[in-house]
């Protein structure tokens, strides 16, 4: 199920960035989540407590169409 799940959150992301890149229009998308989960590691399940595998939060940030290095200060 996972699997699946992932499988297509990718294929739309990938639409998603598909269609603004074919703007041609500097854009910056930014993709976070509200809080990490644990799936059995160390033998934790869920996210009610305090663990590193729960306070990780996935954060990614694509620029699309900007030209190297833009808004950056030397």
């Amino acid at each position: 199920m996972m699997r699946r799940i992932s499988s297509y959150l990718d294929a739309r992301t990938g639409e998603l960035l598909d269609f603004f890149h074919t703007r041609g229009r500097p854009t910056t998308v930014v993709v976070c989540s509200d809080h990490g989960e644990c799936f059995g590691e160390n033998g934790l399940y869920g996210h009610a407590f305090y663990h590193e595998r729960v306070m990780e939060v996935p954060l990614l940030i694509f620029r699309l169409n900007a030209p190297p290095h833009a808004g950056q200060t030397p």
